[in-house]
């Protein structure tokens, strides 16, 4: 037993100083499991790697992915459950999850690695939760859009006024106490897609936003600036069509659901970012019984619709269309 010698020492300073050190040489020799490791702050770990964050949005980190090529940041470490998600692969997990991945080991070789102090390990501080919840957010007010610097952010990215102030609206929100405002659609969950100049997000549950129309055409947009740059290129500042925006590739199944529950003899039109997770998203819709046609031709050479359009904003309208 680590403790049978304490008899014979005489001091209780001494047996104090020497409780210390064998729970600090017990602790030494524990080794460590998964989920203790788990507990690691990951933004930690990837910046000891040199790998720093492109966006601190309100409740995550965005990167750059660091296991794959990207034009646009899409790796997310979330502040309150220090879990990471590549959206643009749908790859996500834990930090040991991550180490496998960028270490190019097993989970056993990472937790083996880890306890022999092998990696940088040893500097990291556990997580601590930021939480924000929800529930802290109120919807102060839904408007035309107005403000004046929402309106300035816009026109920064090659969006019509006139198209802008018929389809999205203007939010004033609070949230953890202090007042916002931003540029935002409802979602079919009650939910608010919202961004300004220094933030995109969502207040209330992530999901689809869907418009009916009145005709046999659906449009599918990726994100709902992809929605206002169609209509400010193709000089048009309403449509009969049906419009379902994503807000996520991750709400690709549902947006496919969406489609489904409408006419079979409707034509599905995708307007979805030129990326891997564009791709995959697109697939996804080709699959179905229905005419698909994939108008990512129009933003050729350009990640999405309105890289595109802010880089050239005075290119001539696509011919054929009329939605």
């Amino acid at each position: 037993m680590y403790f049978k010698h304490l008899t014979q020492i005489s001091t209780k300073q001494q047996k104090n100083d020497l409780i210390i050190k064998t729970l600090s040489k017990m602790e030494k020799n524990k080794s460590l499991t998964c989920a203790e490791i788990n507990k690691y702050s990951i933004i930690e770990y990837l910046k000891n790697k040199g790998i720093d964050p492109a966006e601190k949005l309100r409740n995550r980190f965005r990167y750059y992915s660091p296991i794959r090529n990207e034009n646009t940041p899409s790796f997310d470490v979330s502040l309150e459950k220090n879990v990471w998600i590549d959206r643009g692969t749908g790859e996500g997990g834990t930090l040991v999850d991550l180490c496998t991945r960028l270490e190019n080991l097993s989970v056993s070789e990472v937790v083996k690695k880890f306890n022999n102090d092998s990696f940088s390990f040893h500097q990291l501080n556990i997580a601590k939760p930021k939480i924000d919840k929800t529930s802290s957010f109120k919807i102060l007010s839904k408007e035309l859009l107005k403000e004046k610097r929402l309106c300035d952010y816009l026109e920064e990215r090659a969006i019509k006024l006139p198209v802008a102030k018929r389809m999205v609206n203007e939010y004033h929100y609070s949230l953890n106490s202090r007042n916002y405002f931003g540029i935002g659609i409802d979602n079919v969950k009650g939910g608010v897609e919202l961004r300004n100049k220094y933030f995109k997000g969502t207040l209330g549950p992530k999901a689809i936003s869907y418009f009916k129309g009145n005709n046999n055409k659906i449009l599918v947009f990726e994100g709902f600036i992809d929605l206002l740059s169609h209509f400010s290129y193709s000089k048009k500042e309403q449509t009969s069509s049906h419009i379902i925006i994503l807000n996520s590739t991750n709400n690709t199944l549902a947006a496919k659901e969406q489609v489904l529950q409408l006419p079979k003899n409707m034509e599905v039109f995708l307007f979805l970012d030129r990326d891997e997770a564009g791709k995959r998203s697109g697939q996804v819709f080709q699959n179905l019984d229905r005419k698909i046609f994939d108008m990512s031709y129009i933003y050729k050479g350009y990640n999405d619709y309105n890289v595109m359009l802010m880089n050239k904003p005075n290119i001539k309208k696509s011919k054929g269309m009329s939605m």
